[in-house]
Formats: structure tokens, C-alpha cells, sequence
């Protein structure tokens, strides 16, 4: 079993359309984002706080801040690069794929963000702080967390102190779990290549 593909956008505005809307192009002297563009992966609103996250980046904007019409500008992010960008592209992946795209992004308690991405096919895990975008702790495995590809779907959640995930659990995507892990219960998952 496999997970459907993410949903077509729903709104496509040309370039006079857009004029009312605010934008955000990315940080000025990222060179990669530049060329390849910033691919959005998730979008989270805390309070009066947005947070996208993208490739390699998870940028914070204050939502009061900002003014109508005008470009946004992140008042926090944070920058996770993968180390293993050559490995990878020696597995036969384009470097484009190589990058670390963060996939998963969910508040784990009111001042904890869960952080994961999919780090050159090899997913890892980190916490951060909600307001300070600062690394907390140690990386975790993100396998059955967070998928391999940027292209695959999935889901996270927490609930009852625990997240609950949905994705691709192997590098070739032919095992769709569901897992439940970090919390005080043990690890669950469904039951493997079902």
C-alpha cells in the first residue's frame, strides 16, 4: 500500500493578482534557494507566529508584524543542512533530492517543536524551541517518522503525549506505516508491509 500523492494547489494567482498579498523569496544570500527555488514542505501557524518550513530552513515570522502588500521578512530560522549530500547522490539520487527537506514540523508540548527531515534519504528527528528556533537535546532516527523522499506524504501528530506518525518506513517506500512513538507508552506500529 502506498500513500496518495500530495493535492494539486487550490488558488494559482498570476503575477497582477498577487499584488495585495505579501511575499517571501527566501533569505537574500542563500544561493541554492536562488537557483532552485525554496520548496515549501509545511506550514505551521503557533499563536501569532508562522512557520514554513522548506529545504534546509525553518523560517519564523510574526504575523503582527507584518504589513499588507509588503514582502515578508522571517524575525527567526533556523538553517539544517544534510551532511550526507554525496553519499547520497552515489546512491543514484539527482543532488536535488540530496537536500535535507523538513517534512515534519509539529509542536510537541507548548514550548517544544519537533523537527524532521528527510537529510539525503537518511530521515533524522530534532527538537527545538518555539520561540527560540534553538536546538534542544539530541537528533533521533527519523525512520517510520518522517519519510525518505520530499515527494512522499505524510502525516504527524501528537496526541496524549505521544506522535503519531504516517509515512513511508524504507528507503524504496514499499512499507506504509503507522507508528507511535515518544511518548510515555512504547513504541506501536502498524503491522509491516500490510
Amino acid at each position: 500500500a502506498a500513500f496518495p500523492q500530495d493535492p494539486l494547489p487550490l488558488l494559482i494567482s498570476d503575477l497582477q493578482g498577487s499584488s495585495p498579498l505579501s511575499w517571501f523569496r527566501g533569505l537574500e544570500d542563500d544561493a541554492v534557494a536562488a537557483e532552485l527555488g525554496l520548496d515549501f514542505q509545511r506550514f505551521l501557524t503557533l499563536n501569532r507566529t508562522l512557520l514554513v518550513a522548506a529545504r534546509d530552513h525553518v523560517f519564523s515570522f510574526d504575523l503582527q508584524a507584518q504589513e499588507e502588500g509588503e514582502g515578508l521578512v522571517p524575525n527567526k530560522y533556523l538553517t539544517w543542512r544534510s551532511q550526507d549530500v554525496e553519499n547520497c547522490a552515489v546512491r543514484g539520487k539527482l543532488t536535488d533530492e540530496c537536500y535535507n527537506y523538513i517534512r515534519v514540523l509539529v509542536p510537541w508540548d507548548s514550548q517544544t517543536l519537533l523537527a524532521c527531515g528527510t537529510n539525503s534519504f537518511s530521515p533524522v528527528c530534532r527538537s527545538y524551541g518555539i520561540t527560540s528556533l534553538q536546538q534542544e537535546g539530541e537528533e533521533l532516527s527519523g525512520q517510520a517518522r518522517c519519510p525518505f523522499d520530499a515527494t512522499q506524504s505524510n502525516v504527524a501528530v501528537f496526541a496524549e503525549g505521544s506522535l503519531y506518525s504516517a509515512t513511508a518506513a524504507d528507503f524504496q517506500a514499499s512499507d506504509a506505516v503507522v507508528y507511535r512513538s515518544l511518548g510515555p507508552q512504547p513504541p506501536l506500529r502498524s503491522a509491516k508491509y500490510d
